[in-house]
Formats: structure tokens, sequence, C-alpha cells
């Protein structure tokens, strides 16, 4: 019983973790969002092919039936992957540490559309930044923060070393924050620059429908095979999807740890049952004598009935030390929820008591319901 109250633990804070992952506000509506990765090296195309092919498909991804809007950027949401540089501010003074980094992707045009972010204050990157060299910027909130304090950003210039020469970008717009590697880091400062200031030949398309995204799939590689037949599309994928892979290994864990309480659930019910039945049988003669003499039959029924009530406080109480000791080795897999989470702890001693006095009842039953005389005739 101690056994089931840990396994029960576990699985509490497992299921608590996974829902509060896929529950995190990540920024936007990651709903009827399809990411499709392409890579047009494999395809033999230069740097120039692969921007000018790229920003095609987007355009022809975008008048496709069902398609609200469609766009690319060199690191997708959420993915694990990320792209950072040192930021110095002109005319401020230096931070230091880790505090100089921030984050950054390359984007296409109508990537903020896509994605729900339009400008709090300023402009989005739009044609005039995409279709030349122009050194414009977009940054979020928190970059603003950290970087300008309560200083509008706007209009501001910053030097960014993230290559082998600094550069130097206008800040055009400020965007709300968004997640950025996963679902467990807070919003950091991140930058958003012309696709042509941080080309990859690995990109991610996004497109935004208005249904089902998935279903999206056979015409996105319709639409390549007629543009670029060469080009090799390497992943397909929804978003809700790809934020429900950052949680993937507590899924795991938390259905490991439902299967595993199931089977302790149950071991402890054939347990329980067995052993206050086997108790009861024992004292079959001792119940009939108490009837005999005009015992209620509640009480009979009450003596068998506390053994199991006993025996499942007794496991709640071991199980709880247990659980206090063992969850200190799960806590770095939790997100959201403390190690020793009252809800859970509660959830599994309510249950296992529940199961002793469950198990319990049927003996209790058949005590109840001894016959005092032939108790006494057999004896």
């Amino acid at each position: 019983m101690a056994l089931s109250v840990v396994m029960l633990v576990c699985c509490g804070l497992f299921l608590r973790t996974v829902n509060n992952l896929r529950t995190v506000d990540v920024g936007f509506d990651p709903a009827r969002i399809l990411l499709v990765a392409a890579d047009g090296t494999r395809a033999g195309l230069s740097a120039a092919a692969s921007q000018e092919l790229y920003a095609r498909l987007s355009d022809r991804f975008a008048r496709l039936p069902g398609v609200r809007h469609a766009s690319y950027a060199v690191i997708p949401p959420l993915s694990n992957s990320g792209w950072n540089g040192l930021v110095q501010v002109p005319g401020r003074p230096p931070l230091t540490g880790g505090d100089r980094l921030a984050m950054f992707n390359a984007v296409g045009r109508d990537f903020f559309s896509t994605f729900g972010l339009p400008a709090l204050r300023g402009r989005v990157l739009d044609e005039r930044d995409l279709a030349s060299n122009r050194m414009t910027a977009v940054v979020n909130q928190a970059f603003a923060k950290r970087f300008f304090g309560n200083d509008d950003p706007v209009g501001q210039s910053i030097v960014v070393r993230s290559g082998a020469e600094p550069k130097t970008f206008e800040i055009v717009g400020l965007v709300r924050d968004t997640l950025y590697h996963n679902v467990r880091a807070k919003a950091e400062p991140i930058v958003f620059v012309g696709y042509q200031h941080g080309f990859s030949s690995e990109v991610t398309f996004f497109l935004r429908s208005q249904g089902d995204a998935a279903a999206l799939g056979q015409a996105v590689r319709a639409s390549v095979s007629e543009l670029a037949p060469n080009l090799a599309l390497t992943d397909f994928r929804t978003q809700e999807a790809q934020i429900e892979q950052l949680s993937a290994t507590e899924a795991i864990f938390a259905r490991l740890a439902v299967v595993f309480s199931a089977l302790a659930v149950l071991l402890t019910c054939g347990g329980v049952y067995g052993l206050v039945a086997y108790r009861a049988a024992r004292r079959t003669t001792e119940f009939g004598v108490r009837l005999a003499l005009g015992a209620p039959p509640r009480s009979v029924l009450w003596l068998v009935w506390r053994e199991g009530l006993l025996l499942g406080v007794l496991g709640v109480a071991g199980g709880w030390a247990a659980s206090f000791a063992l969850v200190k080795l799960v806590q770095s897999n939790l997100y959201g929820v403390a190690a020793r989470d009252p809800w859970s702890f509660t959830f599994a001693g309510l249950l296992v008591v529940a199961i002793g006095v469950l198990a319990a009842a049927l003996p209790a039953r058949r005590a109840m319901r001894v016959d005092p005389a032939a108790c006494l005739r057999a004896e």
C-alpha cells in the first residue's frame, strides 16, 4: 500500500507537469499552423537562388486554398534551437556577462502576421526591409526592457556581434514577448531581422490555415514540385505537435506512472481483500457469539471494516514518508508543480485509504450476516 502511494504521487506530479507544459502561454496562437522544413543545399542552390526561391514559395503558399498567411524563418519557434549574439547600444553603458546576449531570428515576409504579432510601437518588417539590404530590426518587450529600460526602442540603433564583423541595425518596431527555445524558459530578448541578414540554406515555412493545418501537406508538396522539384522538404509537423514534442519525456514518465500506479492499485486491492477476508473467516465463531449475545450487526461490520481502514492509514503514512524522500529525484523533470505538491499527496492518500475501505467491504458484509445459531452448532 505504501508503494501504491509512492506511485500515485509520482503519477499526479507528472500528469500535472504535462498539463502545465502544454498550457503554457507561448505568446502566440499555435493552433492551425503547419511547419514545413526545407534545405536548399540538397538541391544544389546558391545562397541568392535559395533566397529568391524561398520568397516565391512563401507567396505561392499564401495563395493556397485555406491558407490565411504564410512565411518562413531560419529558427522555428519552440524547436530547442537558437541563434544568439552580443548586443551593444551606442551611447549607453555596455552590459556585462550574459545580459549582453540576445536571441536572433531571420524572418521572411508576413512572418508577424502569420504568428499574430502586431507592432506595439513602430512597425513590423515589410517589403521595404526584405527586398533590400536595409539594416532594420524588430525587437520584443524583453529586449526593450533589458537594453533600453523605460525608453522607447523604436528609432534607436543597436550594434550586433554575431558573425565575423559587427553590424548596426535600426529598430523600427516593437512586438510582444514570445517564447523562443522551449516552454520551460522565460521570455528572452529577441531581435528579428530580414532573412537576407541571417541567411541559412535550412529554412522553415509557416502556413496558418483556416482549418486543419495538417491537411495542407499535399498541396504544399504539389506547389514545391512545380517550382522546385529538387528542393528537399525534410519535415512536416504542426506547431501544436512541435510544442507537445517539447514535453515528450515528461509525457512518457506520466504514462509509465499511470501504468505502474494502476498495477499497484490492483495488487493493493487484491492483497487487502485477501488479508481481511482471511482474518474475518478465522473470527467467524467470535462474530457468531457477539451476535448471539445481542451485538448489533453494524458493530461486527465495523470490526472488519476498520482493519481495511487501518491498513490504508498505515500504508499512507509509510507511502508519504517514502514519497517525501524520493520526489527529489524527479524534481528536475517537474514544471509548474512543487515536488511535494499537497494536491498530489492528498489525492494519493485518499485513494489508498478508499482502496483499503472498499476492499474490506465484502468481507465485512459477510461477517455481519453470520448466523449465530449455525456458528454455535459448528463449535
